[in-house]
């Protein structure tokens, strides 16, 4: 297997574009960040490395996510970027859903009860995902 791959525009590619592509996209937890900066960035991601890789990028950048944000996308598999943020937008974004009032309350809670309402939180989303995921294999 060669060590540079060629692409249409005759640009030799090394596997280190993967890595330059990572240091773009910040860790994130669904909560340290908004889901919006973390989406622009695996878009900037995206668009450093050729179409081929995307599937790669993808899950390389899954490896960037840790606590609750990993767990929405750990039983899922996505080959593609936009797909994959579309996951993480569906329960980390802005509006006045589930998620909104979710912190809301974390705002008005003590620091301690703040993490237990959070982990249950994303408890009760995984077990309502696996409920619909077992009626449709169904």
């Amino acid at each position: 297997m060669p060590s540079a791959y060629t692409f249409p525009s005759n640009t030799p590619y090394s596997r280190s574009y993967i890595r330059d592509a990572l240091e773009l996209v910040p860790k994130y937890d669904g909560h340290n960040i908004p889901v919006w900066q973390f989406a622009l960035a695996c878009k900037k991601a995206k668009e450093s490395i050729p179409l081929l890789d995307e599937a790669h990028l993808v899950c390389s950048v899954r490896n960037k996510l840790t606590c609750h944000a990993y767990l929405v996308v750990e039983d899922e598999v996505h080959h593609i970027i936009y797909k994959f943020l579309d996951t993480l937008k569906r329960i980390f974004g802005s509006g006045r859903t589930a998620n909104y009032y979710c912190g809301q309350l974390n705002t008005n809670s003590q620091k301690t009860r703040r993490a237990y309402i959070r982990s249950y939180w994303a408890y009760q989303r995984f077990a309502n995902c696996d409920n619909k995921r077992r009626s449709d294999e169904l």
